[in-house]
Parts: C-alpha cells; structure tokens; sequence
C-alpha cells in the first residue's frame, strides 16, 4: 500500500466509524468529544472487525494509524458535522423569516456580484434603485417598457430586483423560500464572519427559542461563548 497523507489517512479513519447510510450529521453533532483511551479501543474495535470480516489487506487502516490519529479523526468530524447542522438550521430559521434586510447589508460582504433584492416599496423613490446594463438614467419611457416586459413582477409582492441578463423585473414575498437569495450561503458567511457582526444582527431578529433551537443555546449563553458584545 502507497504511503498516505495524514489527511488521506483522517479521511480514511472517518469512513471506518461511519455508515453514509445511517450516520447523519444530526447523530454525530449529539456525539461528545473523544479522548485517547476511547480513541484506542476504537482502532482496537476496527482492526478486530477487519481481521474477523477477512478484508482484503489493502483496504485496511494502515499500520500508521495511531489512537491520536483516531480521536484527531473522529473529533474533527464531530465538528464538522455540529457546524454542518447550525448552519441547516440557520439556513431554516432564515428561510421562514425572510431577513432581507440582512442580506442587503452584508451581501457585498461574501457574494462577488451580488444580487440586489429590495422592498418593492423603494420603485416609488424619486432615484431608480436598480444598476442598469449601461448605467443610463433610467427614462419615463424606459421605465414603461420595462413594465411591460416584467410580466412576472407584480406590485403587490414585497421584494422586488432587476435582472440584468433579462432585462426585466421581477418579485416575490419570499426570496430566499424561492431560492432568489441563498439562505445557506448567509447562514454560513454569518456563522464563519470573525467580527460576529452579521450573527448579531440575526440575533436581534431571533427569539431565545430561536436561538436554542439553532444554536443549542440562548442569546446571552451565545453571545458569552463568542465573547459577542451584543445588540
């Protein structure tokens, strides 16, 4: 067998503890943090079942697999899957709430060309509030021709953008239940943001029920952990 990357060898532990069938992210996140005596009898418990099972030598852990390795391994997956659920279940506290606000303030943030959804209320200001194809003042006239080829934008939805590649508007109550705006995508960037500024904003929208059911903890306790200031 070719010598191995630790990460080739991490990644190999992880599919030894884990059945893609039944192991979900939402079973290992319940999981607690192993230490080297637990990581032992676990490669013990592997090499036991691959000497009983009869594999086939070069599917087997490799020799250099050490406890440490093991509990380096299965520790980090643990993380990743108590960040993969926080960020489904952000996802979904974002998707049932519709925080545009949000969105509009830190798109810019982690999208490299990000689209503009606003409240279709801002079409009766005096300033167009959408960037054109060629950055022209929109007209009188260009704006009813723009009307009357947005057959899907309706006046009476909430949010409204303006599609540069069709040239037309469009709208909707719900753009991130419509996936016009990526729930998952802001879940992660207000997850992963090192200044916490984004999470504090959506933690100003949430309830502490909210909060548990996201995050595991309420406001205060979230905001103690992640030595957060506050809103």
């Amino acid at each position: 067998m070719k010598t191995m990357t630790k990460a080739e060898l991490i990644e190999k532990i992880i599919d030894a503890l884990t059945d893609p069938y039944t192991d979900s992210d939402e079973d290992i996140a319940t999981c607690d943090f192993i230490g080297l005596r637990m990581a032992k009898s676990m490669l013990s418990d592997i090499r036991y079942f691959e000497h009983m099972a009869d594999i086939d030598p070069d599917d087997r852990l490799p020799d250099d697999v050490t406890p440490d390795l093991v509990m380096e391994a299965w520790n980090c997956r643990i993380r990743q899957a108590r960040y993969t659920v926080k960020v489904d279940r952000l996802a979904e506290w974002i998707t049932e709430t519709e925080p545009v606000c949000i969105y509009d303030q830190y798109k810019d943030e982690y999208l490299k060309d990000p689209l503009v959804v606003l409240p279709v209320d801002f079409l009766h200001e005096d300033t167009f509030p959408f960037k054109l194809i060629d950055d022209a003042y929109p007209s009188p006239f260009f704006l009813i021709e723009l009307g009357q080829r947005s057959p899907e934008f309706n006046l009476s939805h909430e949010y409204c953008w303006y599609d540069r590649d069709e040239d037309q508007l469009f709208s909707t109550n719900t753009p991130f239940a419509d996936g016009t705006i990526s729930a998952k995508d802001l879940a992660e960037y207000a997850l992963t943001a090192q200044d916490h500024e984004c999470l504090e904003e959506i933690l100003s929208c949430m309830t502490d029920k909210d909060a548990l059911l996201v995050f595991g903890l309420n406001k205060s306790d979230l905001r103690t952990e992640l030595n957060m200031k506050g809103v």
